[in-house]
């Protein structure tokens, strides 16, 4: 038995050494290119777990979503697919510590044993998520506050009148104010509110309305 098991070492170091030398002609050209990116970013953020009682795995995917948020600028700029990054990984763990996770092993993700997050680069993602998302809640809110502020001076269906009223030449905002009921300056306030005149004494009739009493009185008021 001892003597097979020892055939079985020579032939899995054999295997090892094979496989580790297809990857390096396979990924030679990315690790020229992006080593100095992928080490980077695995050194601050992946650690080895030496102890094998200790069941750890991590999922090709989490660490790809990961090294994108981690390198947000870079990805514009360099060409790094998933494809590439599984490549890069196969070069950073042993094979026997690869679990495909699908039929087409060469597409599928897999999970790598003997590895975990250190543990404070996790933290910062997790406030990093945290702030994300609050900065994003708050955008929404700042949002809806746009969209629901006042478009109109009273409600669409006076303001609308008011408007089409000031169309006709023959009316002006005293008389369009006695036809509705309102005060002559909210007349003009909502030709204004609405860009119809650029200022409040553009306004046709205001020359008139200055010589009334309610004109006069929201000056003494004022």
């Amino acid at each position: 038995m001892k003597m097979n098991i020892n055939q079985l070492n020579r032939i899995y170091d054999i295997m090892n050494e094979e496989m580790r030398n297809m990857l390096e002609i396979s990924t030679q050209n990315l690790i020229d290119s992006h080593f100095c990116i992928f080490d980077e970013w695995w050194t601050e953020n992946i650690e080895y777990v030496m102890d094998e009682t200790t069941e750890s795995n991590i999922v090709s995917t989490e660490l790809w979503n990961h090294f994108k948020r981690y390198n947000k600028d870079t990805m514009k700029q360099i060409d790094i697919s998933i494809e590439k990054f599984k490549q890069f990984i196969k070069t950073k763990v042993d094979i026997m510590q690869l679990v495909m996770q699908g039929k087409h092993q060469s597409k599928s993700a897999f999970s790598i044993k003997g590895i975990k997050w250190i543990e404070h680069n996790k933290k910062d993602e997790k406030i990093q998520e945290i702030t994300e998302i609050q900065e994003k809640e708050k955008g929404n809110k700042e949002l809806k506050k746009k969209t629901i502020k006042k478009s109109y001076y009273f409600d669409e269906k006076l303001d609308k009148q008011i408007m089409e009223d000031y169309e006709d030449e023959s009316n002006n905002v005293m008389n369009i104010g006695e036809k509705h009921n309102i005060q002559t300056f909210k007349v003009v306030s909502v030709l204004m509110k609405h860009k119809i005149i650029s200022s409040r004494d553009m306004a046709r009739g205001y020359e008139q309305y200055k010589e009334t009493d309610e004109y006069k009185n929201k000056i003494v008021t004022a």
